[in-house]
Order: C-alpha cells, then sequence, then structure tokens
C-alpha cells in the first residue's frame, strides 16, 4: 500500500483478485480464504484514498465538477464493499486461525474483522496483546495506539505515538498521525491538526490527500492582480491546500509556497520547509481564467505530493 501510488496499487490488486493462477498463494504460504481477505482490505483502502484524492481534484468547469462527484460516490460505495467484504473473509479467517492453535493471529484477526464494534474490537486487541507483549515489550504502543482509536482518545493516540520507534515503526507513527489530524480538525482543534498534517507530511508526503488531509502552508503569489491571485488560491486550496496565517483564519506554518506569474504568463513557484528548499519549477498557461488556474493548482500540488 504504498502512499501516492494508488493507481499503480490498485492495477496489481486488480490482477491478482481476477486471476485464477493460485501457485503464488502456496508460495507465501497462505490460503484462498486468507488471499481474498487481504485483496478485499487493500481493495478497499485504495478505493477510500481514490476518493479522497479525486476529492482535491479542482474542476474547471460544472462537467468536470459532476464527473468528479461521481467518481468520488462510485469510490466511496466500492470502498464500502470492499470493506464489508473483508470483514466477512476476516471472520472466517479468525475461526480458522483458533481452530488452528494460531490464538495470537485469532485473535489480531478477530479485532480487523470487529474495528466497527469497538466495546467487541478492544475485547480482542488485549487479548492479543497481552500475548505479543508477554514475548515482545516492545509492541506495547502499536497496541495502545490501537487501544486509543477504538476509544477515541486523541491525546493516547499522541502519546502511543510519541513511544515508537522513530525508524522501525515509521508505518505506524505515520497512520497515527494521520489519525490525529483527522480527529484534530474533527474536534475545531486547528492548530493541533495542522501541526499534526506539517508532521505527517515531512515522514510521508503521499499521505495526506490519501486520506484526506489538507497541508497548512503559508502562501504567497505575485505577478497578477487580486482577483486573479483570489482565483488561483481558491483552485489551491480545492487542491488540497490550506492556507494559514492570520489572513487566512490559520495558525502558521513552517511550510511555504511562493507563486510568481510574469506578463509572459509563466509560471514559478518555490516551497520550502522553513529556509530549505523542497522543489520548485517553472512553465507555462495558455490563459490565466479559471481552467488556467486550475492547471497551475494541478501542476504544483502534484510534485509537492508526488511519491518518487
Amino acid at each position: 500500500r504504498t502512499f501516492g501510488r494508488l493507481d499503480e496499487a490498485l492495477a496489481y490488486a486488480r490482477d491478482v483478485y481476477d486471476s485464477d493462477d493460485l501457485h503464488w498463494m502456496f508460495n507465501f504460504g497462505t490460503d484462498e480464504q486468507r488471499h481474498r481477505m487481504e485483496l478485499h482490505n487493500l481493495l478497499s483502502d485504495i478505493y477510500r484514498g481514490k476518493a479522497h484524492v479525486l476529492s482535491y481534484e479542482p474542476a474547471a468547469g460544472p462537467i468536470e465538477w459532476i464527473s468528479n462527484l461521481a467518481g468520488r460516490i462510485r469510490y466511496r460505495v466500492l470502498a464500502w464493499y470492499h470493506d464489508m467484504t473483508f470483514r466477512r473473509f476476516a471472520s472466517r479467517v479468525a475461526d480458522a486461525y483458533e481452530q488452528e492453535g494460531s490464538i495470537l493471529n485469532a485473535h489480531w484477526t478477530y479485532y480487523r474483522a470487529q474495528e466497527r464494534y469497538p466495546r467487541l474490537a478492544l475485547r480482542a486487541l488485549d487479548q492479543a496483546r497481552d500475548l505479543e507483549t508477554e514475548v515482545i515489550p516492545e509492541a506495547e504502543p502499536f497496541y495502545l495506539m490501537r487501544a486509543a482509536m477504538l476509544r477515541d482518545d486523541r491525546a493516547a493516540i499522541a502519546e502511543a505515538v510519541n513511544a515508537m520507534h522513530p525508524r522501525w515503526e515509521r508505518s505506524s507513527i505515520a497512520e497515527g498521525l494521520g489519525e490525529i489530524a483527522i480527529r484534530a480538525g474533527r474536534d475545531g482543534e486547528v492548530g493541533e491538526a495542522q501541526r499534526t498534517a506539517v508532521e505527517l507530511y515531512r515522514l510521508n508526503r503521499g499521505g495526506l490527500r490519501q486520506h484526506g488531509i489538507e497541508l497548512p502552508v503559508e502562501l504567497s503569489i505575485s505577478g497578477v492582480d487580486g482577483r486573479i491571485a483570489r482565483r488561483l488560491a481558491g483552485s489551491l486550496k480545492s487542491a488540497g491546500l490550506r492556507p494559514t496565517g492570520a489572513a487566512a483564519g490559520g495558525t502558521g506554518s513552517p511550510l511555504r509556497l511562493e507563486v510568481r506569474v510574469s506578463d509572459t504568463q509563466r509560471v514559478s513557484y518555490r516551497f520550502l520547509d522553513g529556509e530549505r528548499f523542497l522543489l520548485g519549477d517553472t512553465f507555462g498557461v495558455s490563459a490565466l481564467d479559471r481552467g488556467g488556474a486550475v492547471r497551475i493548482a494541478r501542476e504544483i500540488t502534484d510534485a509537492i505530493f508526488r511519491v518518487e
């Protein structure tokens, strides 16, 4: 599930899902039930991510806006279908693990199957944690983070993230930061949501739009009049950036985007983290109308969120 490469992941998942050749399952030591469980989980994540990414696709006109809306609805329905199917397979796989005597895997898979029911999921998670941390005490923060997510305890998620190893648990840290940013934004804690989004971007730049998280930036636009600057700022916001600072109602960000449009309709931009240059480019646009603003926003934000 490489962040920022959803189309490649989807193509791979579809190829495997549609394949009748099961030889790879034996090579990887799994059976068809577990194979289907993981594929439906993967497809659910991918379609949910594609819905979020499409919501940050600025539209040049009403037809494109309607097309984007239809695409988001379709992806969300597909994500729901694959999520429900994953949980059905997960329950069967958990039962099979239990019958095989693989108790840790059974409790962990029961937790995955029952995440929509926090009380049941928490019970299974606690049982898995007790078994694993008895052998690997370092796994405790991971389980604490999962339990905090079930309890909707943002402070406990942050505490668990801070206790994780910054190198070996990088993906879990990114997941925790994403949850904190989403929940803080939902709770109206704008400052915390923005600080956490910046942390997540520094860790995994492809993980924001995929999870519906805006990136706070200090934005400056020069070389055009106020009307065009506002149009361009609106397109950048629609593409996943959140202008910050007092004028924008934010709390400030160490990330800074400087955009300059020349008289010849050449667009130059620089994206910085404090004083550190991250990326920049120059390109031309045919017009500075709504379509041109959308094209500029796409060009810039695709580079900002791209995973190499």
